[in-house]
């Protein structure tokens, strides 16, 4: 049995290997619409068990915000691309602006809400040309937890530029 990791990783290898093919690509994008959802499956079956609700869900919209925005980031987690998303929007203040959208995120009870609540932040995230690492929003979303939360607000609030000053200062 694979572990989540390997399951993530070769996800997105997958979804690189089909990047050119736009029916596929197509597909996946309007899954996120109930009425739709069942033109991803031929492919969604090979990659996750399409009668387990919960990772259908989670592996249906990894591979369809993949599919409207394929701009892999290859470290951080949501919380530095919304980070980045606010950043990008340019006011002075962005972080703080933005903050609403984590919040909301962050609010999910559990990791099909949060799939739910992800599609307009990947919308505006897709918009701005902001990267996303997949393989580690994947992981998160199955591990949905206290615990992924605060890693997505640590990333957010702090950044990693701000988090490697802040190590020096206290190290």
């Amino acid at each position: 049995m694979a572990t989540v990791t390997e399951q993530a990783k070769y996800l997105v290898q997958q979804l690189q290997g089909l990047q050119k093919n736009k029916a596929a690509m197509s597909s996946l994008r309007k899954s996120l619409s109930p009425t739709l959802a069942h033109k991803a499956w031929p492919y969604l079956v090979r990659w996750c068990d399409l009668t387990n609700d919960r990772i259908r869900t989670i592996t249906q919209h990894i591979a369809a915000f993949y599919a409207a925005h394929p701009a892999q980031a290859t470290c951080g987690n949501l919380g530095w691309s919304l980070r980045e998303l606010a950043k990008s929007r340019g006011s002075e203040n962005a972080i703080e602006v933005h903050e609403r959208y984590l919040k909301r995120i962050l609010a999910a009870r559990d990791s099909e809400h949060l799939c739910v609540r992800l599609e307009f932040v990947m919308r505006m995230i897709k918009s701005n040309g902001i990267s996303v690492n997949y393989i580690t929003l994947y992981q998160d979303i199955v591990y949905w937890s206290e615990r992924v939360q605060i890693q997505w607000a640590n990333s957010y609030y702090i950044g990693k530029e701000d988090q490697d000053v802040s190590d020096k200062n206290n190290g």
